[in-house]
């Protein structure tokens, strides 16, 4: 089994680019509101502009970012993953410069590959660079659907199910390539609206169950 998970809002509790732009660049994400569900900005023109107008340091942006909880139970998951021979991944449209951090300060650095973005800040405000993903032919955007493409060459057979894990918009063409998909929040509504199965959960220890994951067995 290959299980790729969403980071931002899907392990956190919280968005974390949300967080901290709102916090950093309140005007700036204020008057971005509503523009990525309505398609009149890419989600890196989103992502970009989020942090283009922040003038504190990376230090500063962590201190915030650590106040964000990881879901309840992921500790617990990449356990029980582990004890099933599952192959986990973080994938995330974010950046590695907040997500590693944050695991490390759960005592999880390390535990699970990451793909992921990166981000720059200094007294101009943040630069990101953008891993380099082909434009889908479907959303027209570069998109998690190849990112699932490459994971399921690298990590899978014919025969290995993908499971998708995650909350948002970034996360619709990654879920619809799945074979198997756990969808909460604005993912759950663009699948349930688009007709794509899915299962709900509501933290990580759902996940474990309806995997089929044995947690007594898993923290041995």
């Amino acid at each position: 089994m290959l299980i790729i998970c969403d980071f931002d809002g899907t392990v956190t509790a919280r968005d974390t680019n949300s967080t901290l732009a709102r916090r950093f660049a309140p005007d700036t994400f204020a008057g971005l509101e509503g523009k990525l569900g309505r398609r009149e900005l890419t989600l890196r023109e989103v992502l970009s502009a989020e942090f283009r107008d922040v003038r504190v340091g990376l230090d500063a942006m962590l201190e915030v970012a650590m106040e964000i909880p990881l879901r309840d139970g992921f500790e617990q998951f990449l356990d029980a993953a582990d004890e099933h021979d599952a192959t986990a991944v973080l994938l995330s449209s974010g950046f590695r410069e907040f997500i590693e951090p944050m695991l490390h300060n759960a005592g999880l650095h390390g535990r699970v590959p990451l793909v992921a973005n990166s981000i720059r800040l200094d007294e101009t405000g943040g630069h990101v660079t953008w891993r380099d993903l082909p434009e889908c032919d479907l959303c027209g955007e570069p998109c998690k659907r190849h990112d699932v493409a490459q994971l399921r060459a690298e990590h899978a057979t014919p025969e290995t199910t993908v499971v998708f894990v995650g909350d948002g918009f970034s996360d619709r063409c990654g879920a619809e390539s799945a074979d198997r998909v756990f969808a909460r929040d604005s993912l759950a509504s663009y699948l349930d609206k688009h007709g794509h199965a899915y299962e709900a959960w509501d933290d990580f220890t759902d996940v474990m169950q309806m995997l089929g994951f044995d947690r007594a067995e898993a923290a041995r």
